[in-house]
This record gives structure tokens, C-alpha cells and sequence, in this order.
């Protein structure tokens, strides 16, 4: 499809602006059959959804699609035929405009309908203006971040069932409003598998919170500088947004985060890996529900006063990683040395210790307790970490995985492969 090169970087902007002028102009009897393909009801209307795919049927590229919706009034919602063939080929400039709504003044656009020369100009405006649009549509998705109650009045508009979720086809003209590209738009119609409750909204429009802990570039000094010195300027989670990220994690629905299910959590919150594994190792129980966890954000997620060593209570060393200044030197050179560990030794020890096909299975073997034949994905998650598996890693085989519980030989091809295939094509079975 030749359009797609209209997509391309740079030189789109040229073969856009030049198939605009030119030769693009599609007829009234494809707009019409455009129009009456995405007219599923036959209410001879469609909406700014149904809008944008008819024009992609007449070949638009998606640079096209998004300059002609751009172009549409803003408190339009919905197209008759008129008013679609208006927008998929827009009628020639008006001699004048009114200044003010009130005085009328020379159109200086109507030069754009002038033959040879108005595609010219067309083509030169087109390659000014659209570098300014995509860089003013990037500033405002980096800077530009909605309020709570801005998207929830957007978010209830949009909800015209009032049934508290948003369907496919209520999202798009929310997402609209919240300034997403008709490419974004469309991109998350076809990710959707189920309506999106308020919550899911926000994390579709807001994408991962960004933590300054993030920038983890340079090895051993970049990981370590980042997680404590830049990670004291991110911003407080409100506690609203703790409780509806406690709940979107907590599938089970008992009230009951475990590390697993906490580290998933410390994600949507922000916290970067390096911060979640250290987060994981100092968490002050083994499952945290809604009140402990957020007793401990409180606490600036610090470290227990006292810690078991062998069956004693005793002073927790570590604690001195929360103290003012001289804590985060310490935590500073705590991480320095156990991340240059984990760049030489700790690889070292990784590839050493892979465990063998008849090691894997005895593995599987011994958490298969019930002996079922399967085993759940939280339970291997937790046995991988008691094993010294990272948060990371146990995250990688996690994602690896599309079910909540494997067979051996899921399991199996999974550890080596890293994702569990289709089940009915089986794997080499395991010696032993």
C-alpha cells in the first residue's frame, strides 16, 4: 500500500503534502461506499471513530487521516455523506473570513486553490507546518498531564451506559479529548480485549508513572546515583491512586497483595526495578494488605528497626540506610558494590547455576505439592525469589507466560525459551 511511505519520518511529510495537492483526490462513488462500509447501523451518520476508518478505506495515511480530522469542527461529533466527502475532500478556500465574526477580510489561504502554483504552496505550508504540529502533539503528551478529576469528567461523559466502564466505542472521542492521535486512538481499540474501568483509563492515558530512578544507563554509578539521590524528587502517590492500583493488581480480590503481586504494584506506582528489589527484600511481611501497605509507603518504605538473624531478634544494620544524609551515602555505596557484583560475579554465577533438564523437573516436582499436574505462576514466582532470582528476572518469566498455571512441559519450555508455545505442539521430552 503505498500510503504507508506517507507514514515515513521526514520524507512523509513531502509525499503527504504532494499526494494532498495532486493526484489524491478519491471519487464520489468510493466516498459513498466508504461511508456506507463503517455506516454499520445505516443511520446515515457516523461518528469521528467511524470517520477516520472510512477514510483510511480510501487509502489515507495515517499523517492524512489525523491532518483531515484535525481539520473538522471541533463540536462536531457526527458526519452525514455531505458533510464525510466535505472532509475526505475539502472544498476550495473562501474568498474571505470574519475578523472577529464580525468584519470580513481577504482569505490569504485562497492563494492555496490557485492551478501550479497553489499546490506549491500547499506543499510548502504542509512541510512547515506538520514538523511544528508533531513537535507541539509530543510537548503536549511529555508535559501536558491531566488532571484526576479532568479525565473523570471526561471519562463519565464518555460512559453513555453509566455502567462505570468505557466500551470501544465510547473510548475514542474521550481519548480525543485528552489529545491522543487518531493513530493512538486506533492502536488501542485493537489492544482492547475488555471495557476499561476508570482506573484502566488513566494508566491508558498516563501511561507507567515515570520515576527519575528510571535512568539506569551507565552501569554499577548511573543505577546507584539514580535510585537515591534523583528518586528524592519523584512525587508523592496520592493515596487514591495507591487504592485503585492495590485493587487493579489484586486479581485474587482477597485484600491481599504478596511480593509477587507488590512488586507489580511498586511498577504502577512508579518505583523503578532496582528500587522494587530492594523494596522486596526489606518488605515487612510476606502478604500486605491495603493498611500495612500503605503504612509502609508512609514510612517512606523504610527498613525494620529489628531483624531475625537465625531465630534472634536483632538490630537491623541495614536501618542506617534511612537516616538523613548519611543514609544515602550508605545505600549509595551498598548499591554500587552489589550492582558491580551483579555485572561480574553475580553473572558469572547465573550462567554457572542453569539448572539442568532433570533439575528443572524435580523443581517443578517439589512445588506441584497437590500433585495436579499443574502448578500456578504465583507459586513458581515465589519459589524463584526464595532461589535469589531478582524481581527483573522473575518479571521476565512472568511476562514470558500468557497463563496463570503451567504444566511440566509448559514449564520446561519456558525456562528455556523463555514463552510457553502453543500447547498442542509438545516440547523434547526431559531426560529422566
Amino acid at each position: 500500500m503505498t500510503q504507508i511511505i506517507h507514514d515515513v519520518p521526514v520524507v512523509g511529510i513531502f509525499t503527504s503534502a504532494i499526494a494532498d495537492s495532486i493526484w489524491s483526490t478519491p471519487t464520489p462513488e468510493e466516498m459513498k461506499e466508504a461511508f456506507n462500509k463503517v455506516d454499520f447501523h445505516h443511520s446515515g451518520t457516523i461518528d469521528r471513530s467511524g470517520v477516520a476508518e472510512a477514510l483510511r478505506l480510501l487509502e489515507k495515511s495515517e499523517r492524512q487521516v489525523q491532518k483531515l480530522m484535525d481539520q473538522m469542527e471541533p463540536d462536531t461529533d457526527t458526519l452525514d455523506l455531505e458533510g464525510f466527502q466535505k472532509v475526505a475532500v475539502p472544498g476550495p478556500q473562501p474568498w474571505t473570513w470574519e475578523l472577529g465574526g464580525v468584519l470580513p477580510v481577504p482569505n490569504h489561504a485562497k492563494i492555496l486553490d490557485t492551478p501550479l502554483l497553489g499546490p506549491i504552496l500547499n506543499l510548502t505550508q504542509d512541510s512547515m507546518a506538520q514538523p511544528i504540529d508533531s513537535g507541539l502533539r509530543s510537548w503536549r503528551k511529555t508535559i501536558y498531564s491531566p488532571s484526576d478529576h479532568a479525565m473523570k469528567v471526561i471519562f463519565l461523559d464518555a460512559d453513555s451506559d453509566k455502567n462505570g466502564k468505557l466500551d470501544k466505542q465510547e473510548l475514542p472521542n474521550a481519548m480525543r479529548k485528552l489529545y491522543k492521535t487518531e493513530k493512538e486512538i486506533k492502536q488501542s481499540i485493537e489492544d482492547m480485549d475488555h471495557d476499561l474501568t476508570f482506573f484502566e483509563f488513566k494508566r491508558l492515558i498516563r501511561g507507567v508513572k515515570y520515576s527519575p530512578s528510571n535512568v539506569n544507563y551507565v552501569p554499577m554509578v548511573g543505577a546507584a546515583l539514580a535510585t537515591n539521590l534523583l528518586a528524592a524528587f519523584d512525587d508523592d502517590v496520592p493515596e487514591e491512586d495507591q487504592k485503585e492500583a492495590f485493587e487493579y493488581i489484586d486479581k485474587s480480590k482477597n485484600g491481599k497483595l504478596d511480593k509477587t503481586e507488590v512488586a507489580d504494584l511498586l511498577r504502577e506506582l512508579g518505583k523503578s526495578e532496582m528500587e522494587i528489589q530492594k523494596l522486596i527484600d526489606y518488605m515487612p511481611a510476606e502478604e500486605l494488605d491495603f493498611e500495612a501497605f500503605t503504612n509502609w509507603w508512609r514510612s517512606g518504605l523504610s527498613r525494620p528497626l529489628m531483624t531475625n538473624v537465625s531465630g534472634y531478634r536483632l538490630p537491623n544494620p541495614a536501618k542506617v540506610h534511612d537516616l538523613p544524609i548519611i543514609g544515602t551515602c550508605t545505600s549509595l555505596t551498598q548499591d554500587f558494590l552489589v550492582d558491580s557484583y551483579g555485572w561480574t560475579a553475580g553473572a558469572a554465577v547465573k550462567t554457572l547455576s542453569m539448572m539442568t533438564p532433570q533439575e528443572l523437573k524435580k523443581f517443578y516436582e517439589e512445588l506441584d505439592t497437590e500433585k495436579k499436574g499443574v502448578v500456578s505462576m504465583k507459586r513458581i514466582a515465589k519459589a524463584f525469589r526464595e532461589s535469589g532470582m531478582s524481581e527483573y528476572d522473575i518479571k521476565w518469566h512472568r511476562d514470558s507466560c500468557s497463563k496463570d498455571e503451567v504444566t511440566l512441559e509448559e514449564f520446561m519450555r519456558l525456562m528455556r525459551i523463555g514463552q510457553v508455545e502453543d500447547p498442542d505442539v509438545k516440547p523434547p521430552a526431559a531426560e529422566g
